[in-house]
């Protein structure tokens, strides 16, 4: 009887030993924050502008715009989302995304003629009962009359 105890309390010891060992993967994962946000306009990389500051808007020509984030370390298996949104003409939330290394939107979005949009990419964590913004910032655009 004893032999079972302890036998049973080395099984104990060695499986609390591999959750250890497993620890460190976990953490590594959730340190590899993702970096390298960029935002894409029809495939074309526009600059950007930081939070808060002065709005500097780029013309585009394009009617239809095809909107992408990327960047670089993968978001899955982590805390992090990165989220594509509007703050002009409209607030919206595009699209959520928490796994891979690019984000896009699943259809095009039309921009009138003479309308003034701005892009917003925010990298998130997210929290038991709230997301904390890592870092964000906007692409402005005004399409060019035609």
């Amino acid at each position: 009887m004893r032999r079972k105890i302890g036998g049973l309390g080395l099984v104990a010891t060695l499986c609390g030993a591999s959750a250890l060992l497993a620890a460190p993967a976990h953490s590594a994962a959730v340190s590899a924050k993702p970096h390298g946000l960029e935002l894409l306009m029809n495939g074309k990389k526009l600059p950007i502008t930081a939070l808060g500051g002065p709005d500097r808007y780029n013309a585009i020509n394009a009617g239809h715009l095809r909107v992408q984030a990327k960047w670089h370390s993968s978001l899955t298996g982590t805390p992090y989302r990165v989220q594509i949104q509007t703050t002009e003409p409209t607030v919206r939330t595009w699209r959520t995304c928490s796994t891979g290394r690019s984000c896009r939107l699943k259809h095009k979005v039309r921009m009138l003629a003479g309308e003034q949009m701005s892009w917003t990419v925010r990298l998130v964590m997210k929290k038991r009962h709230f997301l904390k913004v890592l870092s964000a910032f906007m692409v402005c655009l005004t399409k060019l009359p035609q």
